[in-house]
């Protein structure tokens, strides 16, 4: 008789020892089921194991045991090691002896043994409460999901102002006149290191899947971040294309707010993410939603019931009505308006639990992702068309870290890079930028005339009347 194999389990334990034949002998009838079983056993489940000798003469002469009867037989397979045998399993104290052991039973995994009492039946219906359960935790999960690949897309946007030195800032031409809103806006996302890396990365003119690369809004914004940190820039490429810009964004729609051609930035701003949206792949769009909108979710408190409502996460960044809360907040600090403008009071809002609409409900927003940016708009303008000038101190380092929730793993630590002050009314104005580059010095950017600043100066609340209007941040770096 040929060599025998023992049958391993995934636990090693030892089931059966099977018979295998040389190769050009009749296997008997009685053994086929074992050769069956052989063949059925999975990959890795078998052992070689040599049948021992028990003659005496055999046991003296090393010559003629197994292994080097299998030396010399070329045909014969490799030895591989065997299994240590596995720790016997004691029966528990509390054991109803009066229940035997189940016996080895055919599962998808292999054979298996109960080494203990036997088990119960797996459970195949699911209740309503379970259901319920599950229906009620997906959206969680599937929201984790969102805020982790969030995360791992942000950090693969580089920070570094490697691409943008010092010496290529300038000034942009007013062409119509009526442009300094956009060139205080182009002016603040090129200071921004997020904002130039992403568009002249994850966006390429050859790579661009518009319908017309001419009319493509991204494509010029990149041919515009090129130019403006060229290191051998063209005295008038950088105003052709800034000419082509105004031309193509009429021809897109991008008409101003009133007749005397006086726009809003942030509008403008919105305009252009709009178009970035519809012009680039989802998977890009998803890398510039990911270091500059938040995600923000409302949690509404009932002080009855002490129940809470969730409202779905939205994706934004923090506009600051000042018109509504102004009167509230001390010394005109900025951490005084987010405060009133993240944690509000409801009126009449019914509970879903107890149905009461009579008392007050806290409304808290809570910032479940933080990006790399952070755009805060100060609404100076009410529903009538008229301007608040009111005082906003603004700080240099910004901390929202008490709005943060619990499954948002960034720190929420922010110091000032741009800002964008406006004078005049809803009919006409002037607005500028400011503006820090990375050696820490702070420009004075009006339309095309440049000049250095000081922090003071970009952080006093009303200079030669222009009051801050969008103020942009960037997460401090551990």
């Amino acid at each position: 008789m040929g060599p025998s194999f023992i049958a391993m389990d995934r636990r090693g334990h030892n089931r059966r020892n099977i018979s295998v034949f040389p190769s050009g002998s009749k296997i008997p009838s009685s053994k086929n089921k074992h050769h069956k079983n052989f063949k059925r056993l999975g990959k890795g489940l078998l052992q070689k194991h040599p049948r021992p000798n028990t003659s005496n003469s055999n046991r003296d002469n090393p010559s003629t045991n197994h292994s080097s009867s299998r030396m010399s037989n070329p045909s014969s397979s490799r030895m591989l090691p065997i299994a240590p045998k596995s720790p016997i399993t004691k029966r528990p104290r509390d054991y109803d002896w009066s229940v035997p052991f189940e016996k080895p039973i055919w599962s998808p995994t292999g054979l298996e043994e109960m080494d203990g009492p036997p088990t119960k039946k797996l459970q195949t219906t699911i209740t309503e409460a379970e259901l319920e359960s599950y229906n009620d935790r997906e959206p969680t999960i599937k929201e984790a999901d969102k805020l982790r690949k969030r995360r791992i897309l942000a950090k693969r946007v580089s920070s570094s102002w490697e691409n943008m030195p010092t010496s290529s800032q300038r000034g942009m031409p007013n062409l119509t006149l009526y442009q300094c809103y956009r060139h205080s806006l182009f002016q603040s996302l090129l200071h921004m290191p997020a904002f130039v890396n992403f568009i002249q990365t994850f966006h390429h003119e050859d790579l661009c899947v518009s319908d017309d690369k001419t009319t493509c809004v991204s494509c010029w914004l990149r041919r515009l971040s090129l130019e403006y940190w060229n290191v051998s820039p063209s005295p008038t490429k950088l105003g052709r294309i800034l000419g082509a810009i105004e031309t193509l964004f009429h021809t897109l729609g991008w008409r101003p707010d009133v007749a005397h051609f006086h726009a809003d930035p942030e509008e403008q701003s919105e305009w252009i993410t709009k178009f970035m949206e519809q012009e680039l792949p989802t998977d890009v769009f998803e890398y510039y939603k990911s270091c500059f909108l938040f995600g923000i979710y409302q949690v509404v408190q009932c002080d009855k019931c002490a129940s809470e409502s969730y409202a779905k996460a939205e994706d934004q960044y923090l506009p600051i009505p000042i018109d509504r809360v102004h009167r509230e907040v001390k010394d005109g600090h900025l951490m005084g308006f987010l405060d009133n403008y993240l944690i509000d009071i409801v009126e009449g809002y019914r509970c879903e639990i107890c149905g009461d609409n009579k008392d007050e409900k806290y409304r808290f927003e809570r910032l479940s992702y933080s990006p790399k940016n952070c755009l805060i708009h100060l609404k100076r303008f009410d529903w009538e068309g008229h301007k608040i000038n009111n005082v906003v101190r603004i700080p240099t380092t910004l901390d929202l870290n008490p709005y943060r929730d619990v499954s948002n793993r960034h720190h929420l630590r922010y110091e000032l890079t741009a800002v964008i002050k406006h004078s005049g009314n809803l009919r006409g104005g002037h607005y500028f930028c400011s503006a820090k580059d990375s050696d820490g010095n702070w420009y004075r950017f009006d339309d095309e005339r440049v000049s250095r600043c000081s922090v003071a100066q970009v952080t006093r609340p009303s200079e030669g009347g222009f009051t801050p209007y969008l103020l942009y941040y960037e997460r401090m770096r551990q």
